[in-house]
């Protein structure tokens, strides 16, 4: 960031909104998958099929993308850029899903510390080539993560080109609406930066990538824990043990709560030291950090029952809970485009509201339901139950 311009930084922006969209576009076949590979974990059929699908939608994707996102400001190798490590991207998702699924942390982990590494090294190309160092680091990680995953563990390899309706079908059952939670959070950051380009240039985008660094910074946490606790979680409550599933999210909670406090108060007291120090031209934007914090800590939070709501499948709470949220961030962007002298921390106010108001909802829903959700059942009825017995037809 020291060393680009705010035009640089927007087009970065611009790349970031090309990843999520290609990640929205997998429909939930990897949330799926992760489900199904989670308890049939040699079952090459599902590797071969998610495999297949990315190819398809990159192939499908790719010319549409660029033609709708090329135009004055956004050059055709930026949209052709951010597409490509889009899918890549989601298809190392689909790689480190698999991974957890069967348990090969300590792999995982080795091959995320030497494409960060790699990553790492590429730092001072920044210095040289500017937007292009950036780019050179961006595309770094994901291409080596996929080589050196695919050279260390064997499992990872595909070894034919499928698309199974039928499996399609299932992926997509088992993946569609938890999908749906990672995608509406997408479409409230589409919604609010596309409204920062259309209304203010690609220029204010810019401007905002302190902000965005640090949210993704505090996220990896909640991310990676969450990857953690997700599958025991999951099937302590498919096995009707709540002691311990309640146990499970108690560690979770206590996790994320001494982080988000922790992180955003370190934030508070040392932004406004370090930024000076490393990213002078960012000073004028501290103010904009102020206003994301409580941004930050509701949407560590926020993770909590979605997490619960995942394990039960209670797939109707996580829609209520992201479509109030979508409602509020497209009521907010609305509100802000009445204005006259649009200012750019307008944008993070609606940001922090609407992340406050989600875990509201969220917390609401699980109150109102929390009695039925551990209520023993005579027979197996939950939907993970019933999915177990549709997913041993994976198998044959």
């Amino acid at each position: 960031m020291k060393y680009l311009d705010f035009y640089d930084l927007g087009l970065i922006g611009i790349v970031q909104i090309l990843i999520m969209i290609m990640s929205m576009l997998q429909l939930g076949m990897v949330t799926g998958g992760y489900k199904a590979y989670s308890i049939l974990q040699e079952n090459f059929d599902i590797n071969n099929t998610i495999t297949s699908y990315v190819m398809v939608m990159l192939g499908i994707s790719l010319p549409i993308l660029i033609l709708t996102t090329h135009s004055g400001s956004t050059p055709a190798y930026i949209a052709v850029f951010g597409i490509l490590i889009g899918a890549l991207s989601l298809y190392n998702n689909w790689l480190t899903c698999m991974m957890l699924a069967k348990g090969d942390i300590k792999p995982l982990n080795t091959i995320n510390l030497i494409s960060a590494s790699a990553s790492f090294i590429t730092l001072p190309a920044i210095v040289f080539w500017k937007l292009h160092g950036v780019l050179l680091g961006t595309a770094t990680a994901p291409i080596l993560f996929c080589i050196t995953a695919m050279i260390k563990v064997p499992y990872l390899r595909p070894f034919r080109f499928t698309l199974s309706r039928a499996m399609i079908r299932k992926l997509l059952y088992y993946g569609f609406v938890p999908y749906l939670t990672s995608t509406f959070l997408y479409i409230n950051i589409q919604i609010e930066r596309w409204a920062i380009v259309k209304v203010m240039g690609v220029e204010e985008l810019g401007r905002l990538s302190l902000c965005v660094i640090i949210s993704a910074a505090f996220m990896i946490v909640p991310n990676s824990v969450s990857n953690l606790y997700f599958p025991t979680a999951m099937r302590t409550f498919a096995e009707g043990d709540f002691q311990q599933f309640r146990l499970v999210i108690r560690r979770y909670t206590l996790v994320i709560a001494a982080y988000g406090v922790a992180f955003v108060t370190a934030t508070a007291l040392l932004v406004r030291i370090l930024v000076p120090f490393f990213f002078p031209k960012h000073v004028p934007q501290i103010h904009l950090v102020y206003w994301m914090l409580p941004s930050l800590f509701f949407m560590g939070f926020n993770t909590i029952p979605i997490i619960i709501f995942n394990a039960a499948f209670k797939y109707r709470a996580i829609i209520t809970v992201n479509i109030i949220g979508l409602l509020c961030m497209a009521g907010g962007i609305f509100g802000i485009l009445q204005f006259h002298n649009i200012q750019l921390y307008y944008f993070i106010v609606v940001e922090s509201s609407v992340a406050t108001i989600s875990f509201l909802t969220a917390l609401g829903v699980y109150l109102k339901i929390r009695r039925r959700l551990y209520a023993p059942k005579k027979k197996p009825e939950s939907d993970l139950q019933n999915g177990i017995i549709h997913l041993s037809d994976l198998s044959q």
